[in-house]
């Protein structure tokens, strides 16, 4: 008797491994994850992260920083205090022709602190054997009062002097004079991004020398500029 006790409990534990399996199988499971979406669309623009600076600073100023150089060239007039400095045997007022480099640096996105290197030059004989040339080396400071307006002042010392043709594909200066020179001027960017400007100036100058013609000799001056920051 005890025997088939024993038997009928090993045949349902028997039992019951079996079709545990089966009954886990039926219960419902967990849903399947859903199919994924789109991938995000492509960004293409500057990285603009903790340490990078986004293209423009409050007000709309471009953030323009560290070395900033450039050159312009342009027409104009030079005078002292007789009036303009004439032109001998010309039957027109002979007109200046200026060059001008600067290499700085951004202090700030709306200063830049400079020296400015500049050359004018302009003939004083119907021939073109004489010519007075001026040139300059200045620090100046650079200050964008609107996101492309912007003004520039300037100290630093001049030469003049008369040149005169050798006849040989040089000339030789004749007359001469050492001085000091202030500079003032205005621009504003028509082309202007982060990097690089193109911009219509207005420049002035007024040097000073002693005892050559008339001590001061001042020059208006309508430049093209281009820039690089």
């Amino acid at each position: 008797m005890r025997s088939t006790r024993l038997v009928h409990a090993a045949a349902a534990a028997l039992a019951v491994a079996i079709l545990a399996p089966s009954v886990a199988g039926a219960q419902p499971g967990a849903p399947p994850p859903p199919p994924p979406g789109p991938s995000p669309a492509p960004y293409y623009g500057p990285p603009v992260g903790r340490h990078q600076q986004p293209d423009q600073a409050p007000g709309g100023f471009w953030w323009r920083r560290g070395l900033t150089l450039g050159f312009s060239v342009g027409l104009g007039s030079t005078s002292n205090e007789n009036g303009p400095i004439g032109c001998i045997g010309c039957d027109y007022d002979p007109v200046a022709v200026g060059l001008d480099f600067h290499i700085g640096g951004m202090i700030t996105p709306r200063f830049a602190l400079m020296f400015e290197a500049q050359g004018i030059a302009q003939t004083l004989d119907a021939n073109g054997t004489e010519t007075l040339v001026q040139s300059m080396g200045l620090l100046a400071g650079k200050l964008w009062v609107l996101p492309q307006l912007w003004i520039e002042g300037g100290l630093g010392g001049a030469h003049v002097a008369v040149n005169v043709d050798d006849g040989w594909g040089g000339s030789i200066e004749t007359d001469g004079a050492d001085g000091s020179a202030f500079l003032a001027a205005a621009g504003y960017e028509v082309l202007s991004s982060r990097h690089m400007a193109i911009d219509l100036q207005l420049r002035g100058t007024v040097a000073s020398y002693q005892g050559f013609l008339g001590d001061n000799v001042s020059t208006g001056m309508f430049s093209v500029g281009f820039s690089w920051y």
